[in-house]
């Protein structure tokens, strides 16, 4: 079953990507050349595209603290300990300090969160998929044009 975080980053999120894109093409049109009246707008895009990959991560990311959470208070004897409160305190542990709350989801934000898991985020992602090494050097992009002058 997917996780929640990926359902939400398919459904609303991506419908609001795409509300955006269509804005884009209605002002630009569909064609090549250069569209000065979309300037704004890619600027725009760029924003809310970093903005709504850090939500999909801090979600994902607090899915799996609460999925820790609820597997450890699981474990407590009947009757000894809250498991409830138990579980509570991992997952305020698992979150308390994460980076992806305070900055933008950059490689580094990224994988020094996960790590409170005892996952290296990166190096798992690279098993996964050839292309992980270039979308990371995309990521560090994004998150570089955060720094673009806006006239």
């Amino acid at each position: 079953m997917p996780s929640l975080a990926l359902q939400e980053l398919q459904g609303t999120r991506s419908v609001q990507l795409d509300e955006l894109d269509a804005a884009h093409g209605a002002v630009g049109g569909a064609g090549p050349g250069r569209r000065y009246a979309t300037r704004q707008l890619n600027h725009a895009y760029t924003v809310v595209l970093a903005a709504q990959f850090q939500g999909f991560c801090r979600d994902l990311h607090s899915e799996s603290a609460d999925m820790v959470a609820g597997a450890i208070g699981s474990l407590s004897p009947a009757g000894m300990v809250n498991s409830s409160a138990v579980a509570d305190l991992v997952s305020t542990a698992l979150t308390k300090s994460r980076q992806l709350d305070r900055g933008n989801a950059n490689p580094g934000s990224i994988g020094a969160d996960f790590k409170s898991f005892d996952l290296d985020i990166w190096d798992a992602a690279k098993q996964l998929h050839v292309r992980t090494g270039s979308r990371l050097r995309r990521l560090e992009q994004l998150n570089g044009a955060d720094s673009v002058v806006i006239s």
